[in-house]
C-alpha cells in the first residue's frame, strides 16, 4: 500500500490583469515549478503574484530539503528546468533560484514585464 503525504497549495498575492501572451506562458512555468515542488520537496507549497514598480514577480517556494550546493539553473539539468528557461526567456523575464522563507526550501521567482514586447515583424 503506498502512503502518499498531504500536500497544501496556497495561491496568494496581487490582484492583476495579465495579458495572454503572458497567462500562457505563466501557466506553464507555474505547472513545472509546482511538479517540481511536489517531486523534490515537502510541505506546503506556495505560488504568489506580486506586483513591482518594473512589471510583476511571480514565486513558487516549498518547505523542502532546498536545492543542492552545486544547482545551477543553467547547468544541464532535466527536461523541466529547459522549458522553465525557455519560456522565461520567451516573456522577456528573469528566473531566480533560491531558498523559500525562513530560509528552507527552495524558491524560483520569475520576474516580469506588465506588458509583452510586440512580436518582430516576420522579414
Amino acid at each position: 500500500m503506498i502512503h502518499r503525504e498531504r500536500r497544501a497549495i496556497v495561491v496568494e498575492g496581487d490582484e492583476a490583469e495579465i495579458p495572454t501572451l503572458l497567462g500562457i506562458p505563466l501557466g506553464f512555468i507555474v505547472n513545472e515549478l509546482v511538479t517540481n515542488s511536489i517531486k523534490y520537496g515537502t510541505g506546503t507549497i506556495t505560488v504568489r503574484l506580486e506586483s513591482t514598480p518594473e512589471g510583476h514577480s511571480l514565486a513558487v517556494s516549498d518547505e523542502g530539503p532546498g536545492l543542492p550546493e552545486d544547482f545551477a539553473a543553467t547547468g544541464p539539468r532535466g527536461l523541466g528546468m529547459k522549458i522553465i528557461q525557455s519560456l522565461v526567456r520567451q516573456i522577456a523575464g528573469e528566473l531566480r533560484i533560491d531558498r523559500g522563507d525562513p530560509n528552507r526550501g527552495a524558491r524560483f521567482t520569475v520576474l516580469f514585464p506588465r506588458k509583452q514586447a510586440p512580436a518582430a515583424k516576420a522579414v
